[in-house]
């Protein structure tokens, strides 16, 4: 409610290159139809009893069976977010797309379901990306999406080394502080010229708000949506940060 009542007005926004995303990629549209599959996927995970083993290698370092049907209504991102996700790559017709934290593999259909986007993403629990595998395969998006098991850390070095350049990059696992710190630092020399980096959950905990507040210092200019947090560093831009409303 708070984000809401202090969040800047869209008929107010002096920002030529925040007005337009807005306008193209936050702004609700009724249009949907070309998600319908997705959602149909995300409903049958929250329906399945399936029992796993989800390693969480993120902040709470824990693991735990779980049924699919749990974790799904638990880590699945909202279908808001995810269209928003998918109409920044259409709109900004980006090619190479990176995503920290596959989880179920909704949100990485989301990323991948744009004509020219090739997404990695990147998943440390071997029971979970099973899963996410076969999300992938029914909305017939395997071609588009290269998917690697294992912790971020262990990944990473060879993948930048790989990857000179990534067009957008969203960053959903592992949500303390430090890591989440260290990551961005890692991949943000990776961003095209017009690139984005992604922040999922940034109020999601006191640590991840600070990494959130620190992070967004370093880029020129920041988006805070309340659930995730867009980040560019546009040349010539001069220091802006914006608070807007999704709903």
């Amino acid at each position: 409610m708070q984000h809401y009542l202090t969040a800047t007005r869209i008929d107010v926004l002096h920002s030529p290159f925040v007005f337009e995303l807005y306008q193209n990629c936050i702004a609700k549209e009724s249009n949907l139809g070309q998600y319908q599959n997705i959602e149909k996927i995300r409903e049958h995970l929250r329906s399945v009893q399936t029992e796993i083993n989800f390693e969480d290698f993120g902040a709470s370092q824990k693991s735990r069976t779980v049924t699919v049907k749990e974790l799904a209504k638990q880590h699945l991102k909202p279908a808001r977010i995810g269209q928003i996700l998918n109409r920044i790559i259409q709109f900004k017709n980006y090619y190479s797309v990176l995503e920290l934290g596959t989880s179920l593999g909704i949100t990485a259909c989301y990323l991948a379901n744009s004509p020219n986007a090739h997404l990695t993403t990147l998943e440390g629990s071997k029971a979970v990306w099973e899963q996410a595998q076969l999300t992938f395969e029914k909305a017939e998006l395997g071609p588009k999406i290269v998917s690697q098991l294992g912790t971020f850390d262990s990944l990473l070095p060879a993948l930048i080394q790989k990857q000179p350049q990534y067009d957008l990059i969203f960053i959903d696992g592992n949500h303390s502080y430090e890591a989440t710190l260290r990551y961005v630092e890692m991949l943000s020399p990776l961003l095209s010229k017009n690139g984005l980096l992604i922040l999922d959950d940034i109020y999601w905990s006191p640590g991840m708000t600070m990494a959130w507040r620190e992070t967004r210092e370093k880029f020129t200019v920041s988006i805070d949506l309340f659930f995730i947090g867009i980040l560019s560093n546009r040349i010539g831009q001069v220091k802006e940060d914006f608070k807007l409303r999704v709903w």
